[in-house]
């Protein structure tokens, strides 16, 4: 039952109080030595829905991260637990073993600067070793399947619809199966949403990535094609990376492989901000703007700082330029698709 809306209005039962109360038990579970009142400050981020505090005990700074302890969020204290100890992500301090009980993770505090657009062409080799030490992380078994490209375009595409939306989908479908098959395909662990939000650079120049929510397993060329794409590389340099990745000369399916990704990230950025753009409209049909016909030339206004997808023109713009670049690069997908379906592994049959 809910609480009396004279007794909602005073803040005691709202959301927020209760998952601020959360986090101080939790704090008080992990430091039961510390005598320091804890202060919290609601941190940016949390895409996912879930809260993350910044949390002060003294001189020492925490990250605390509320979840509703289900299944997910088992799987990214899991994952969480496994980078940390990895070095690549902040150490997880509590709980060893997250449960609807104890669904508050205390990290540490990274102390230091997001890696931006700018900044990671001067990390780059960096961030290309990360990577690399992201997919050879040795997992258990029992590690669940990544939140893929894929996955998430059908989420965001259940969610408004668009010209030949169905159309779209269908593709999509198809196209996830022939990555799935090409000889160029494998599956290790990812974290499936490396961007500019997850990264952050100490005055050290050590790099710690975070937010594993999307992490599993899954295609690395996948991971590899949406870096480039949120850190905003074009093309030309994209098969650059390629080829430092792969530290050598890609074959012709595995270009196909990761070019295809490439467009397949960029249509996930389209679907997602289309998403968020009609829910701030209030709406459930989205219509692409016809001027904002390039993904490259949207992310060269937003890193001069003249796009910003901070407001519901924002996203308009960004969702836009991503489904029209989809659109008009059909030709090359398909020639990308060409490749790979005259590349397939054979099927085992009964």
């Amino acid at each position: 039952m809910s609480a009396p809306r004279e007794l909602q209005r005073t803040g005691l039962f709202s959301p927020a109080r209760k998952n601020r109360d959360r986090v101080l038990l939790a704090i008080k579970q992990a430091f039961p030595d510390n005598h320091e009142v804890p202060t919290l400050k609601l941190l940016a981020g949390g895409n996912s829905g879930n809260p993350v505090y910044q949390v002060t005990l003294g001189e020492q700074a925490v990250v605390a991260r509320v979840t509703n302890g289900n299944e997910k969020a088992i799987a990214e204290h899991l994952i969480s637990r496994l980078t940390g100890e990895s070095g690549i992500a902040p150490t997880v301090i509590y709980p060893n073993q997250l449960d609807s009980k104890h669904a508050v993770m205390i990290t540490e505090f990274v102390d230091g600067e997001p890696l931006t657009p700018i900044n990671c062409k001067n990390h780059e080799d960096d961030m290309l070793q990360i990577i690399r030490n992201i997919h050879d992380i040795d997992t258990p078994n029992s590690m669940p399947a990544a939140f893929s490209l894929f996955d998430a375009i059908r989420q965001f595409g259940g969610e408004f619809t668009t010209e030949n939306h169905q159309e779209l989908l269908q593709q999509v479908d198809r196209l996830e199966s022939l990555l799935a098959n090409d000889t160029a395909a494998s599956v290790c662990f990812v974290h499936n949403d490396i961007n500019v939000n997850n990264c952050k650079i100490n005055a050290n120049g050590d790099i710690k990535v975070f937010d594993w929510g999307d992490g599993g397993m899954g295609d690395p060329l996948a991971d590899l094609a949406h870096y480039t794409n949120l850190f905003g590389y074009n093309a030309d340099e994209s098969n650059k990376i390629l080829n430092k990745y792969l530290q050598k000369d890609p074959t012709e399916v595995e270009a196909a492989h990761f070019n295809l990704l490439k467009y397949v990230s960029v249509l996930r950025t389209g679907m997602a901000t289309a998403s968020y753009a009609c829910k701030a409209d209030k709406t459930s049909s989205f219509k692409p703007d016809a001027t904002e016909k390039s993904w490259d030339d949207w992310y060269a206004g937003y890193k001069a700082g003249t796009n910003k997808p901070d407001n519901a023109e924002g996203l308009h713009k960004v969702a836009s330029a991503a489904l029209n670049t989809w659109q008009s690069h059909q030709k090359e997908i398909s020639q990308h698709e060409a490749t790979l379906a005259a590349n397939q592994r054979p099927r085992n049959t009964p």
